[in-house]
């Protein structure tokens, strides 16, 4: 159903009630023809997708109880080991497999952790090929209904801020980006857009309709129900619990009584719980959410959110080797005892350490999400515009070069765009446009976790609503021009003050408060003791030699020592000699696989009047059986005379944040905090 802006009465409002059920169906079919639309352009993008050889992954090698399913053995793991056939089809050796290669009476396992994690994923995908077949090729037509969901969402969702004609006008750029259509093939990933779309598309019903209370409490159980589905397919799309509670607690219309609000809540969350049972009973037993939130810090996603790093980092490499050292070295060090990566204990010893990085680097953690939002707003404008690899056609990918061409130019813009059709909303409906910064706090904030496209591609329809509701508002231009009053005006320009207030003084304070926070923690590395080390130089490839330590080169020994072993080592330049200027030096390690390589390269800036020599402080992990390994700092031949002497770093065992960082002279006074670029 649609809404237009009535400044009279100053809310969104609903068209006359005599045109609501017409409308209505209207909407519906629409709706309806663009599902049944998208599930044949979704199928054939994925089809299209395979046949020029794209790589799909959403962890295929666990979807042996989806087989079972589908084969009427139950939801189970079986053990492929006597069925060669299943062995092969899980590992993508062959397409298909017949269910009567598979023997009877074949040994099964209880689901592992992904499995139970994602069981309604893994009944999903039994169910579609219990009715095409067991074949990773006809599994398209399961992306492909995921696909519609998100075009038929999508045009929900801009209807809510434009005419039918604009929305279906805004809908295909947004369906066609390259992100979505790169993004559709990988399934596990994809599944996530239709069910976080749908909450927001409720939210947005619930702001702007007065309803009944009777339907304030379906849509909410609706919601929960959705939410708990959506549970199944993948534990992330938790974070819309808390905007939904949000906006049916404080944002719904005045109309709704409070006692109304509260049951609406616990309606949700009842059906929510319900619903995601399966995989609530999972996540109680331990998970990964403290482990994938650490890996968001790492240096890897500072470029795409267009964020300036200070002196230190989090992390260098988006690996989990690196994930996992940094907790279990944590609950060694602080806690006492190592931890399994699956355990409750694991998630408990990641929370306790994000939570010091929060209590420190407050700023960053603002910072970073204050840059999602900021990028999200304008990333389908400027970034990923080249042609989907699906598109064969020169005359299609020449109109998709054409398309990057001016879309980059809107991007510009995008942000200011979303800013402004915010004012334009609050002018209106206080309540709506709180909704508009609650969606991008909560959905387009929350990405900045792992600023992956594939984590955010569900809201490619943000720069179009803006846009379009921008669009709109010219279009009734004349209309509105008479009735717009001061009042309304004076609306908006409050509420876009207060905005920029909470949000400047958020990032204000934290900045200051971390500040002191940051210059505690890298003092206490500054003067701990150091023990000096006997360097030896080792000549390795491309005229690069590894500085070290003869203990470094040599195996560790097989028992003594904890399952990560952690140290700290201090380098200091030779600033007189080789400053100003950036110095490029690599961290190396060996890893009995690549995703355990933690080597990193770090640009160290020298300067040739610093009164003090600077310092590259490296946080160093060794994994108990030389499954990860450092081995040295590796530099230029022509550049070794700028390393001084090379020191382990003694008394920080006890310290919860152990940052590598690079710090000069005036460290103190510089800035301690991370800034959009």
């Amino acid at each position: 159903m649609s809404v237009s802006l009535d400044l009279k009465s100053t809310q969104l409002v609903e068209p006359p009630r005599r045109r609501r059920v017409p409308v209505r169906a209207t909407e519906l079919g629409i709706a309806l023809i663009i599902f049944g639309t998208g599930t044949w352009v979704g199928t054939r993008a994925v089809q299209t997708f395979r046949a020029v050889g794209g790589a799909q992954y959403f962890y295929q090698s666990d979807f042996g109880p989806a087989v079972m399913l589908a084969c009427g053995r139950g939801l189970q793991d079986p053990d492929p080991g006597n069925a060669p056939a299943l062995a092969a089809f899980l590992l993508q050796q062959t397409d298909g497999l017949d269910c009567e290669d598979l023997p009877p009476g074949m040994p099964a396992a209880a689901l592992n952790d992904f499995q139970r994690s994602s069981r309604y994923l893994e009944a999903a995908v039994a169910l579609t090929w219990k009715a095409v077949g067991v074949s990773w090729a006809r599994l398209a037509l399961l992306n492909g209904a995921l696909f519609g969901a998100v075009a038929a969402l999508t045009y929900g969702l801009l209807r809510l801020a434009m005419s039918r004609a604009l929305a279906l006008l805004a809908l295909v750029p947004s369906v066609t980006s390259t992100t979505n259509l790169m993004q559709v093939p990988q399934l596990r990933d994809y599944a996530r857009g239709p069910f976080l779309l749908a909450i927001i598309l409720i939210m947005g019903i619930a702001v702007l309709h007065r309803m009944h209370p009777r339907r304030v409490i379906s849509w909410s159980v609706a919601a929960g129900a959705v939410l708990g589905l959506g549970t199944g397919f993948r534990t992330d799309v938790m974070i819309a619990l808390l905007p939904f509670a949000i906006t049916l607690a404080i944002l719904v219309p005045p109309t709704v009584p409070v006692r109304v609000r509260v049951a609406a809540i616990a309606a949700f969350l009842a059906a929510f719980v319900v619903v995601a049972f399966p995989a609530l009973r999972r996540l109680s037993q331990g998970g990964n959410n403290g482990h994938v939130t650490l890996l968001g810090l790492v240096s890897e996603f500072d470029g795409p959110l267009r964020i300036e790093p200070s002196v230190y980092r989090f992390g260098g490499r988006y690996v989990d080797s690196l994930a996992f050292v940094t907790i279990d070295s944590y609950a060694i060090r602080v806690q006492g005892q190592g931890v399994d990566g699956t355990s409750r204990q694991y998630e408990r010893a990641a929370s306790a350490y994000l939570a010091q990085v929060a209590a420190t680097f407050p700023g960053d953690v603002i910072t970073r999400i204050m840059a999602a939002i900021h990028t999200v707003a304008k990333y389908f404008l400027d970034s990923t515009l080249y042609p989907p690899v699906q598109v064969q056609s020169e005359s299609i990918r020449a109109a998709y070069r054409l398309r990057a061409r001016v879309l980059w130019r809107l991007g510009t813009f995008g942000f200011a765009a979303l800013v402004a059709a915010t004012a334009v909303v609050s002018a209106v409906n206080l309540r709506a446009a709180s909704l508009i910064v609650l969606v991008m706090i909560t959905f387009a904030g929350a990405s900045a976790i792992q600023f992956h496209e594939r984590h955010f591609c569900y809201l490619q329809f943000v720069p179009w609503w803006t846009f379009g509701l921008l669009a709109q508002t010219a279009i009734d231009g004349r209309r509105l021009f008479g009735i717009v009053t001061g009042r309304h005006v004076a609306r908006a320009l409050t509420f876009l003050a207060l905005a920029a207030a909470i949000a400047g003084g958020a990032i204000g304070l934290s900045r200051m408060y971390q500040q002191r926070t940051a210059r505690r923690l890298f003092a206490r590395y500054e003067s701990a003791p150091r023990s000096p080390l006997s360097v030896v130089r080792r000549p390795v490839a491309a005229g690069r030699v590894l500085i070290g330590t003869q203990d470094w080169l040599q195996p560790l020994p097989a028992d003594g020592l904890p399952p990560i072993e952690t140290r700290v080592i201090a380098l200091r330049f030779r600033d007189d000699r080789c400053g100003p200027g950036s110095l490029p030096v690599t961290l190396r390690y060996d890893g009995r696989r690549r995703d355990a390589d933690l080597s990193e390269s770090i640009d160290v800036p020298l300067r040739s009047s610093a009164l003090a020599a600077t310092t590259l402080y490296a946080v160093t992990y060794d994994w108990r059986g030389d499954y990860i390994r450092f081995r040295g700092i590796e530099v230029d031949a022509d550049r070794i005379q700028c390393l001084g002497d090379l020191s382990i770093v003694e008394g920080l065992e006890q310290t919860p944040l152990l940052l590598t960082s690079v710090l000069s002279t005036g460290w103190r006074e510089g800035r301690l905090y991370q800034r959009l670029r």
